[in-house]
């Protein structure tokens, strides 16, 4: 009986002591398999926050292209804008001055070219006072 007793213990001993150890090694997997996805998480967290990165500086760097690229454009039209006023009113300085025309009769009914521009704008007052 005591041998039977202590064989007993015994057993239960060494199964209990086998049953801690493969909880333990348990643990020690699903804390290896828990680390393991942690540190897959985390690459996966950087790789993407890397591409984020790349993708905004890219986008950046586009605009940023764009921006100088119009820029350019603007001041190319505003300097032929510049040329061109300047070749117009070169144009209109060199050009013969706007004279009125003249009136070849006017020596026949005696009047003379001043006279002319003053019935004109006499002309033009009574335009004006027709019209009120």
């Amino acid at each position: 009986q005591e041998e039977l007793v202590k064989l007993t213990a015994k057993r239960e001993k060494e199964e209990f002591a086998a049953r801690i150890k493969r909880e333990k090694e348990a643990r020690a997997r699903l804390a290896a398999q828990k680390k393991a996805k942690a540190d897959i998480l985390e690459k996966e967290r950087g790789e993407a926050a890397a591409a984020a990165a790349t993708s905004r500086n890219r986008h950046l760097d586009e605009e940023a292209n764009a921006n100088a690229k119009m820029r350019k454009e603007l001041w190319t039209r505003m300097e032929h804008e510049k040329a061109s006023a300047k070749r117009m009113q070169g144009k209109w300085e060199g050009a013969a001055p706007r004279q009125l025309p003249t009136d070849p009769y006017a020596k026949w009914r005696g009047s003379e070219e001043e006279e002319e521009n003053d019935d004109e704008e006499g002309t033009e007052e009574n335009e004006g006072k027709e019209v009120e």
